[in-house]
């Protein structure tokens, strides 16, 4: 399969014992191993089909990204 000018390989994902929400997964990855596509087909046969793309590897994010601010009244609890 194709995605763009990406060349796809499938695999499909089943889980060995019964799961309640996931019936199976198709994932397709690129010749660099990334995830371009997931879809997730539940017991009902409903699917959820997310496609990757504009992937940016190893980008660098600046620390300010993860600060965290609790709400107020929030008990912390250092571990």
């Amino acid at each position: 399969e194709r995605q763009g000018d990406a060349s796809l390989k499938a695999i499909k994902l089943v889980p060995k014992t019964a799961h309640p929400q996931v019936d199976y997964l198709h994932v397709w990855i690129d010749d660099n191993f990334m995830v371009r596509r997931l879809e997730i087909v539940d017991h009902f046969g409903s699917i959820t089909d997310l496609v990757f793309s504009n992937i940016r590897r190893n980008e660098p994010v600046p620390p300010e990204t993860f600060v965290f601010t609790p709400p107020l009244g929030t008990e912390i609890i250092e571990q």
